[in-house]
């Protein structure tokens, strides 16, 4: 199973990735409520940045697209911390 499969299975996002030191092409899952939120899609990009990885596509920016509504996938933390404030 590969790691796009996985993510998805998994009820996350599965996000296209280069590592900047091999170029090599990756997919990484992301939470797809929180990478459809501005300040949480940041976080995630500084986070990959921190690791050596670049987005791929220029949509998944933080200026890139947004679709919305988008539910947390199981075990993210927001989906706790925004279902008590619902």
């Amino acid at each position: 199973m590969t790691v796009r499969e996985r993510a998805i299975r998994d009820g996350r996002a599965a996000l296209r990735v280069r590592d900047k030191r091999t170029g090599r092409l990756l997919a990484v899952g992301v939470c797809p409520g929180c990478w459809n939120t501005r300040g949480r899609r940041a976080a995630l990009l500084a986070q990959l940045e921190a690791n050596g990885l670049a987005v791929v596509h220029g949509k998944d920016g933080t200026a890139g697209a947004y679709y919305s509504p988008r539910g947390h996938a199981p075990g993210c933390p927001w989906r706790k911390h925004e279902s008590r404030s619902t």
